[in-house]
């Protein structure tokens, strides 16, 4: 039960920030349009949530 009792002080660990990726979709609201690196990020994210689902379909 030691394990789930909240320390008072937070420790130096948690006031450090936490590090997050650049916001991607910031260039596309400013140009209008997608560009390549995006375009290739978002593929293969696409192309895994396809896998996924399909996977998903074949388990029925």
């Amino acid at each position: 039960m030691d394990r789930y009792v909240v320390p008072l002080q937070p420790s130096r660990d948690s006031l450090r920030p936490i590090r997050r990726h650049r916001w991607k979709r910031s260039a596309i609201e400013l140009n209008g349009r997608f560009e390549s690196r995006y375009r290739h990020d978002i593929s293969g994210l696409l192309m895994q949530s396809y896998s996924e689902v399909i996977e998903d379909l074949t388990v029925w």
